[in-house]
């Protein structure tokens, strides 16, 4: 190789122990834990288990119903995940997500195949099952805290200072001006509109459902589940001197990408962003899944940042081009800044 030929290599995914770990060992052993108890409890099982009940069983089968059914949904979603977890998380935030994730679900589709069984244990065929809201509800809990041990110990964004000049159109700034660009994001009114109607639909039939069994911890779960997911839907955008910051309506998600570590933004159109990043929210690119963070709330102009480290944050606002001019702008003061300093 001549010496004036150079290469450029992607940096390693950081944390592969942590993401081998808390992404794909641990919900393994889990799931597997899971599927032994069921088997040493076949013995102890009735010969038709309920599969549906309220005041009494309404529809019994053998076990193996609830073995598919509840069995293929964990370890469907171990597998989704782990290839998640082994295949993206250059950030922080993605981390986070994918291993609280893996980490969480799999304590709970864990809970879910064993609740309707241990409520069975030494019954007879036609019997209602009791404490099955309680199974459940351990395994939402127990769930819940697995996920946030996961995403607590992700590991750190390395501090990755890009070098070299800022790429993209750049605002004019004084020497000494200070400039603050804040914009808010929501979701379309037709994605409102139709997110309502589908939420709606959702709540309903749950409600149905449970009032039919005479249990109401689905139709509430719903309820959380469908407020927390509401929350996510509008961010605050926030560019200055230190970078850019994004967070959701409740503080959390955040996403903060330092000044230093801009090496270019700029404007862009998502045009499809299921197609582009498989739908809404926070994603991750369909082509690029490694080091793309998308906040993905709408489609249309978003700001379009390359970050160090072979990181990218795409972030769907009205007014992108003015975020994007100024971050440039302020990124490169800040670089000019550390170079003479």
């Amino acid at each position: 190789m001549r010496a004036s030929e150079t290469t450029t290599q992607t940096p390693a995914m950081p944390y592969l122990g942590r993401r081998l770990v808390w992404g794909v060992l641990l919900p393994i052993l889990v799931t597997g834990a899971a599927f032994v108890l069921v088997f040493r409890w076949l013995p102890r099982l009735p010969g038709d288990v309920a599969l549906h009940w309220g005041d009494e069983v309404n529809r019994s089968g053998p076990v193996d119903e609830l073995l598919w059914t509840n069995g293929g949904m964990a370890i469907l979603s171990l597998v989704t995940l782990a290839v998640f977890a082994l295949t993206t998380g250059r950030t922080l935030l993605v981390r986070r997500l994918v291993l609280g994730l893996a980490m969480g679900q799999s304590v709970f589709f864990a809970g879910l195949l064993l609740a309707p069984l241990a409520a069975q244990l030494d019954t007879g065929s036609g019997t209602v099952p009791e404490g099955f809201d309680a199974y459940v509800m351990s395994a939402v809990v127990l769930g819940l805290l697995a996920g946030a041990a996961a995403a607590l110990t992700a590991g750190s964004d390395a501090r990755l200072p890009a070098t070299g000049p800022v790429a993209g159109d750049k605002a004019e700034l004084g020497t000494h001006e200070r400039a603050v660009w804040i914009k808010r994001v929501t979701p379309t009114p037709k994605f409102i509109a139709v997110g309502a109607l589908v939420g709606t639909a959702v709540l309903g039939i749950l409600a149905w459902t449970s009032w039919l069994s005479g249990s109401w911890f689905g139709f509430i779960l719903g309820v959380v589940i469908l407020v927390l997911v509401s929350t996510m839907l509008v961010w605050r955008v926030k560019v200055d001197s230190q970078g850019l910051t994004a967070q959701a309506i409740l503080g959390w998600p955040r996403l903060h990408v330092p000044a230093d570590e801009v090496e270019g933004a700029e404007s862009r159109v998502v045009a499809s962003p299921l197609r582009e990043f498989g739908g809404w929210g926070i994603r991750t690119s369909l082509t690029q899944p490694s080091g793309t963070v998308g906040v993905i709330i709408r489609g249309g102009e978003a700001v379009d940042i390359s970050r160090s480290g072979e990181r990218r944050v795409v972030i769907t606002v009205n007014d992108a081009s003015t975020g994007a001019s100024l971050l440039s702008a302020l990124a490169q003061r800040n670089r000019a800044c550390h170079e003479t300093g």
